[in-house]
């Protein structure tokens, strides 16, 4: 649905030339929920902006459902934007208008019909669940009301791809749970490809199939959300997991040393989370193990559990053995 081929984008300060991203190739399929992911200044940004052809490449090419989007001319670059909704982080809802009427907006400038803008409306706002509040103003609604108005009002125009940026940033943990559901049903009922841009990996871990990571504007690491969120390979991403799971690595490091013995990370997904393994294969192997870190939780839909051990006894080597045969992902942190 979309691809990136060696696109990058500087930016004139001055004399000098600022590079806001580094030449990258990158698709996301139809269909997905593709996360991106970078501090602020990271290229986020840009990036999503390149898809809607509100900012232009210093080179590469873009393609957006076959189209090359810098290649567009103006008639067809509003052909494109129609296929394409947008949700922002403070919502950009006009707030002289009610509810009802932010929604049909983009469905006036698209010049169609009142019966269909009434009825496009009461279906979106059903699907958002804001019926009840069609009627009132931006003013009279809650920051997770204001940004489900802004999620109905960017399908409007039943689009085939949602830009998401930083969409759930300026909401509480709650809300930003709430929303979440939102787009993971709209990507289930509706097909849409949905791109969403945050600082968060707790957000990407809910309801993105694939994620990017940008460093500086670099793309640092890139693949299914699983295997990136659990398996992390350069710094910038294992930062992203630490913050995620609330774990301090220096003070988590400085816990090896208090422990003898081999320190282990298990790594368990789907069925396996929940099979009693770790007590089982102690038992067999005679191995003893202390736990230092864990955590169960689902990414996405699937669910995963992921323990740091450190295990003493002369049947390490069995243990691990008898791991890898049950499909369990083994990595030594120590030796």
């Amino acid at each position: 649905m979309i691809e990136f081929q060696q696109v990058h984008k500087s930016y004139r300060a001055g004399a000098h030339e600022v590079a806001a991203l580094r030449p990258l190739d990158l698709e996301i399929g139809a269909g997905q929920v593709f996360g991106i992911i970078g501090h602020s200044g990271a290229g986020k940004s840009t990036l999503i902006r390149l898809i809607n052809g509100l900012e232009t490449p210093s080179g590469g090419r873009v393609l957006v459902d076959g189209d090359e989007v810098n290649a567009l001319d103006g008639a067809g670059l509003r052909a494109l934007r129609r296929r394409i909704g947008m949700i922002f982080q403070h919502f950009n809802l006009l707030s002289a208008k009610t509810v009802a009427a932010n929604v049909a907006f983009p469905l006036e400038l698209a010049g169609a019909s009142r019966a269909r803008i009434d009825a496009r409306v009461d279906e979106l706002l059903h699907k958002v669940g804001l019926e009840a509040h069609r009627d009132k103003y931006p003013a009279q609604l809650s920051g997770g009301q204001k940004q489900r108005v802004g999620i109905a009002r960017a399908l409007a125009t039943e689009p085939k791809i949602l830009l998401c940026d930083e969409a759930t940033s300026a909401l509480d943990p709650q809300t930003t749970a709430s929303v979440l559901q939102l787009l993971d049903r709209i990507n289930r009922e509706l097909g849409l490809t949905i791109v969403l841009i945050t600082h968060e990996m707790d957000v990407i871990r809910r309801v993105c199939d694939r994620v990017a990571v940008l460093d500086a504007g670099a793309l640092v690491e890139t693949g299914p959300v699983t295997e990136v969120f659990l398996h992390p390979r350069h710094p910038t991403t294992r930062r992203f997991v630490a913050e995620a799971e609330q774990l301090d690595e220096n003070e988590l490091h400085r816990d090896f040393e208090a422990v003898a013995g081999r320190i282990l990370r298990l790594t368990f997904t789907g069925g396996d989370t929940y099979r009693p393994l770790l007590g089982r294969v102690a038992r067999e192997t005679q191995i003893d193990y202390t736990i230092l870190a864990g955590r169960i939780d689902r990414i996405k839909n699937m669910p995963y559990g992921q323990l740091t051990v450190a295990v003493v006894g002369d049947g390490i080597d069995a243990a691990q053995a008898r791991f890898a045969e049950a499909g369990v992902h083994i990595e030594e942190l120590r030796r």
